[in-house]
């Protein structure tokens, strides 16, 4: 997962399905069966993806209001497992702020903010809005647009993510199971350098 998340925020900004760290990638139309950026694409929804570092603070998820449609912001954390997952079966169609906490922030989030705890300082957000089809792109599109990730830090700000993020120096863009199966690395992952998972306090 570490490795997986250098490999799609090596970018300067978002093109395509990667985008720098805690910014989103939106996908704009239904994608190939060929894509293979997650094991399975949904068929009839698009997906709007983002790797985020929460080593240093918290980072603020706002979903706008989604009406009857079917959303889902999947938390997923450096261990593959799920913390929350809201959406429209969780949540409605309000939508709403969701702070993410990594392990070792402690602090009071914002009234109104909805707190999610990660057990680990990397997590990949996994949204999904329901579309009926290509007549229903721009709807959705509009959607995507209004989803946004602050650091705690700028809460409350005109906040707008950086362009023109430096490139991370180190980081091979090459596939994830190409890099993991190379016969130096004994064919296992290892723990990325710049945003390693932490185990939760106490885990042990």
């Amino acid at each position: 997962m570490a490795t997986q998340s250098e490999v799609l925020t090596h970018v300067t900004s978002p093109t395509g399905a990667r985008s720098p760290i805690n910014q989103f990638a939106h996908y704009r139309t239904f994608p190939e069966a060929s894509n293979k950026t997650v094991v399975g694409f949904n068929v009839d929804t698009l997906y709007s993806l983002a790797q985020t570092d929460l080593a240093a603070e918290p980072l603020l998820l706002t979903v706008p209001p989604m009406g009857d449609r079917y959303w889902i912001m999947q938390i997923i954390d450096g261990w593959n497992n799920v913390p929350a997952a809201p959406g429209a079966r969780t949540v409605g169609g309000a939508g709403g702020v969701f702070g993410l906490v990594g392990p070792e922030w402690e602090g009071t989030l914002p009234d109104g903010v909805t707190r999610i705890d990660v057990p680990t300082s990397i997590a990949l957000i996994g949204g999904r809005i329901y579309t009926a089809g290509p007549d229903d792109y721009a709807a959705v599109h509009a959607l995507q647009d209004q989803l946004s990730l602050v650091p705690l830090s700028a809460w409350g700000t005109h906040y707008t993510p950086p362009t023109d993020v430096p490139l991370e120096p180190g980081v091979q863009d090459t596939p994830v199971p190409a890099q993991i199966k190379r016969p130096d690395r004994g064919g296992v992952l290892q723990p990325a350098q710049r945003t390693p998972p932490h185990e939760p306090t106490g885990a042990r």
